[in-house]
């Protein structure tokens, strides 16, 4: 006899889903996956075992957590168990990105059981990266103290960015130390933004792709801000890198320099006279070229005393020059001329200033003129000389000293002045055989201690007494008798006497007109 029986077995069917929480996510914010295993089979699936070797670099977790899950070493491993018919069991795996995690993540992972083929599941999510980007300009490269000074800081997430902005950038912020020694103020105010000891800082929260903001910082600059105003303005974010950018501003301090010209106040043609020149530089900037010039110089200009030696006419400096000049007879009188002095910065900028001196050229001279009261006295007689003596020059005359070579010492004329005449006398008791002429002179001094002199003559005519001759009879033979001639002889004597008188009252007459 027979019989038969049947068995049915029934067969697990497990299946395995991941589904990413966000399919496109910022960089800096959470990725996640969850994993659903399934049996959809009448059996029962033993021994369920997932696998998962999840995307490197993330700190991924299990959220919640799953009885038989772990992570480690950078992969899940679970443990389910029988998973009986129509049963599910759901994981989910979290983990934060940051800008370093950009791009397309994959996550796949793997369902067995000890009584079913293994099955397999992924899914991707796309890490977007901002392009944070940050630009900064000066409102003028170039200023001079004084004037305003102003920044334009532009922060932006744009497509054409480096990297591209494809994702949000989060949390961003603007610090930017700013020139120190000036009164920053924003113009306009930005949300977000303040100025606190210097420094701008900037809160300004997520930037979307195309989003952008302005900032505009202004300052009054003034001398002590002279040279490059240069600083860093930094943007960041907490998804992307930091990015920064700098401008500089050059502060120009006004440049001034003087010049102060000096020399003598008087000189004579034919002196040669040194003019010095004082240069200072009373501007806000320092000078590093100087040149000097001087028509009227006939040396070269030379620099006599630079300060400290170093080439450079500092703020305050003062360099001293010195040149030459020989006074000609071609020169005006008085002499005036004008020196330059002309300062240049390291920008070439320059700044210039002239100062004349004027040199009285003076011209001394001096004329006596010597007279007497009695041209033909007798011996014995008092006769009295006079001296006029004139100022015949363009200067004052101190000292002038009149003498006499016969009689010796007249006096002094303490000072003189140009045009002035003073007449001086003197007597004098005539002797027999004293000279004939006599010769007066004046010496006088200019303020340059200079001398000038003059001399003048004067004639006189002794008179003697009548000599008479008493005659003595003379022999009847002689052809002329003795007393014609004495009468001849004292003839010619008075002939020539008389010739002599009226020559030398012709020569001081002509002298006088002349």
């Amino acid at each position: 006899v027979s019989d038969d029986g049947d068995i049915t077995v029934e067969c697990p069917d497990i299946g395995i889903t991941m589904v990413a929480d966000d399919d496109v996510v910022s960089a800096g914010s959470d990725v996640g996956f969850t994993i659903t295993v399934t049996n959809d089979g009448p059996g029962t699936a033993y021994d369920v075992t997932v696998d998962d070797d999840l995307p490197g670099g993330l700190d991924w977790s299990l959220d919640p957590a799953v009885d038989g899950c772990a992570i480690a070493d950078g992969a899940l491993s679970c443990d389910v168990g029988n998973l009986a018919a129509d049963g599910e069991m759901a994981i989910h795996l979290t983990a934060p990105t940051d800008e370093d995690d950009c791009g397309t993540l994959t996550n796949e992972a793997f369902a067995d059981a000890s009584n079913v083929d293994e099955v397999r599941a992924d899914d991707d999510v796309a890490i977007l990266c901002p392009g944070l980007n940050i630009g900064k300009t000066a409102d003028e490269p170039t200023v001079d103290a004084g004037d305003l000074v102003g920044y334009t800081i532009t922060v932006s997430n744009v497509d054409d960015g480096v990297p591209p902005a494809e994702g949000t950038a989060t949390d961003v912020t603007v610090t930017d130390p700013l020139p120190g020694g000036l009164e920053w103020s924003l113009d306009p105010a930005v949300d977000g933004c303040a100025i606190s000891d210097g420094v701008l800082e900037c809160d300004l929260g997520d930037l979307e792709p195309g989003d952008s903001v302005e900032i505009h910082v202004v300052a009054t600059s003034g001398v002590a801000d002279c040279g490059d105003l240069d600083n860093v303005a930094v943007a960041d974010a907490t998804n992307g890198p930091a990015v920064d950018d700098d401008a500089g501003i050059l502060v120009l301090c006004p440049l001034d320099i003087e010049i102060d010209k000096d020399g003598p106040t008087l000189a004579h043609v034919g002196d040669e006279i040194t003019y010095t020149f004082s240069v200072t530089n009373s501007g806000e900037a320092d000078l590093v070229a100087v040149e000097i010039t001087d028509p009227l110089c006939d040396s070269e200009i030379s620099l006599d005393d630079d300060a400290d030696g170093d080439s450079v006419m500092a703020v305050g400096e003062t360099w001293a020059y010195s040149c030459t000049h020989v006074v000609t007879d071609d020169d005006p009188d008085p002499l005036p001329n004008t020196a330059t002095a002309v300062g240049t910065d390291e920008h070439d900028r320059e700044t210039d200033d002239d100062d004349d001196h004027l040199v009285d050229v003076i011209n001394p001279a001096i004329q006596i003129i010597k007279t007497v009261d009695n041209s033909a006295p007798n011996p014995g007689d008092t006769i009295t000389f006079s001296y006029e003596v004139t100022n015949t020059g363009d200067t004052t005359l101190f000292d002038v000293t009149v003498t006499d070579d016969q009689i010796g010492d007249v006096g002094t004329i303490d000072e003189l002045a140009p045009g002035e005449t003073v007449t001086l006398t003197k007597e004098d008791e005539v002797q027999s055989d004293q000279s004939l002429v006599n010769i007066g002179s004046a010496i006088g001094t200019d303020l340059l201690g200079l001398e000038v002199s003059d001399t003048d003559d004067e004639f006189i005519t002794i008179v003697l007494p009548d000599v008479i001759v008493q005659r003595q009879p003379q022999p009847a033979v002689l052809p002329f008798t003795g007393d014609r001639i004495g009468l001849l002889m004292m003839l010619a004597g008075f002939t020539l006497v008389l010739g002599g008188f009226l020559a030398e009252s012709g020569r001081r007459l002509g002298r006088r007109q002349a």
